[in-house]
């Protein structure tokens, strides 16, 4: 799957119905903020009978800035408790630039996808004459209509979408207008800024809510600052960031963490470690879309960090994209030369990821037989170069340290045996059964006891996940039970 793609699913998430109570659908909105903060149409609220009548995801809003139909038709919103995918906002387009948009039309369509190009800028009257950006579609078919009010208006650049704007009107098949993200950001600094110096109530809520709010707006930007803070985006400001974002995760503040992570972003755009570490914050959070953006973000910042082509690596094997993951920790390993001495990453930890996708690509994909034989000899062979390259003795004995040998070594015994149990399958060639049956015993030989009784426990049972399951592939031949003794006394039984 390519980074476009990536990140349009990424953007569909955050496109939701704007309903009432009743469950009547009005229009579109979508999210801006991690934190449930949403932008609409006023008018689209309007007609859904006030704000306080308004549902999202059948949930209740407060509303922060509710904008007037005849003049700034926007609305912003917020869903409390709702953890969301945001859309990014932009600032950059030309006329000429294609866009993509997509809302809800009617109760039956689901997301009605809209292509066309942005003309130009128009004012409308019956918007107190304001600039809005003029959208020409692409055909009649995918005209806009009303209840797409609301939605979002993309652009791609650098093979990732931004919300340059807000659809606010039909022009029946000639298109439609919409106004600008920059107008929608400028309106509400404005807003806040006379809310400083007169005494007019401008906002249903107070001027500290819709601060936070404007924050998270702005936090979700997608436009570089040159003018970046010397300090703050030093390898001390970095560290310093990092070190609260990490400590947030320690304490389960995930939104925490995440706050850190993107005022990261936003004060230091040009800085790969940014995104990296955002990106580490999504994953951790198993939001593996959002984090292999940030993860690719990162290795196009600085492609010669190791550290990032790992990270996103391995979330293409969490997202069970084995053979993209084949290809970064293929490139990452044979430049390895070039690690960082600082850094904990080591040649051990890229080969057993990269013997693991490519185990993973022949056990989870589909694959042609005489490709799965290849990607399992590749991932042997890795495997066997983790284990060739660590300590044979660290468990010996009745050792019980969590720690006493290099976890790769027992996760690459375990993992040599499973590939070689699968080959076998596939060949009914007996070297690899004998090979899988001396991989098990070797991985338990390289835990601490009490690991090694548990883990013998799981090859008796039979328990069907991972490992167990492919080792159950030689389960039933007459090797399998004669080996059960010696594995016993390696457990120490």
């Amino acid at each position: 799957m390519g980074k476009r793609r990536e990140s349009f699913k990424a953007v569909q998430r955050s496109v939701v119905r704007v309903k009432d109570a009743s469950g009547q659908t009005w229009g579109t909105g979508f999210f801006i903020s991690r934190e449930g903060h949403l932008l609409t149409c006023a008018h689209v609220v309007k007609d859904a009978g006030d704000w306080k009548n308004v549902r999202i995801l059948d949930q209740p809003v407060n509303c922060l800035y509710e904008g007037d139909p005849e003049r700034d038709d926007f609305c912003l919103l917020q869903v409390k408790d709702l953890q969301v995918t945001p859309v990014e906002l932009g600032k950059d387009f030309e006329p000429g630039d294609e866009f993509l948009s997509f809302g809800f039309s009617n109760d039956d369509f689901y997301g009605a996808p809209i292509q066309g190009k942005i003309t130009d800028s128009a004012r409308c009257g019956k918007l107190g004459d304001q600039e809005l950006v003029r959208l020409e579609t692409f055909s009649d078919a995918q005209r806009i209509e009303g209840g797409q009010s609301g939605a979002p208006v993309l652009r791609c650049k650098q093979e990732k979408y931004y919300a340059i704007g807000l659809v606010v009107a039909s022009e029946d098949l000639q298109g439609g207008l919409a106004i600008s993200s920059e107008v929608i950001l400028n309106k509400l600094s404005h807003l806040i800024s006379s809310k400083q110096k007169h005494s007019k109530q401008f906002f249903r809520y107070s001027l500290y809510s819709v601060s936070i709010a404007l924050f998270f707006v702005i936090s979700s930007i997608a436009i570089h600052i040159t003018n970046q803070s010397s300090s703050q985006c030093s390898v001390d400001g970095i560290t310093n960031y990092y070190d609260q974002i990490t400590d947030a995760l320690g304490h389960g503040q995930e939104k925490k963490a995440f706050s850190y992570a993107d005022e990261l972003v936003l004060k230091c755009p040009s800085s790969y470690l940014a995104y990296l570490y955002r990106g580490r914050v999504f994953a951790r959070s198993s939001k593996m879309d959002e984090a292999i953006l940030d993860f690719q973000q990162a290795t196009e910042l600085n492609e010669k960090s190791s550290e990032a082509k790992y990270n996103l690596g391995t979330a293409y094997i969490d997202s069970n994209r084995y053979e993209e993951a084949v290809e970064v920790l293929k490139s990452l390993l044979q430049d390895s030369s070039q690690l960082d001495p600082k850094s904990s990453l080591n040649v051990n930890d890229i080969r057993f990821q990269l013997g693991y996708s490519y185990h993973y690509a022949a056990w989870k994909t589909k694959v042609k037989v005489e490709d799965k034989i290849s990607y399992l000899e590749r991932a042997r062979n890795l495997y066997q170069q983790v284990i060739d390259n660590t300590s044979r003795n660290c468990c010996s004995g009745d050792a019980v340290e969590d720690n006493c040998c290099p976890k790769n070594r027992a996760l690459a015994a375990d993992n040599l045996g499973g590939a070689n149990a699968i080959l076998y399958s596939i060949t009914t060639n007996k070297l690899y059964l004998k090979a899988a049956l001396e991989a098990l015993d070797l991985g338990l030989e390289s835990k601490p006891q009490a690991q090694r009784i548990n883990d013998l426990k799981l090859i008796e049972s039979g328990i069907k996940y991972d490992i167990q399951q492919q080792i159950n592939l030689i389960r039933s031949t007459a090797e399998f039970s004669k080996f059960m003794p010696k594995l016993k006394t390696t457990a120490g039984l």
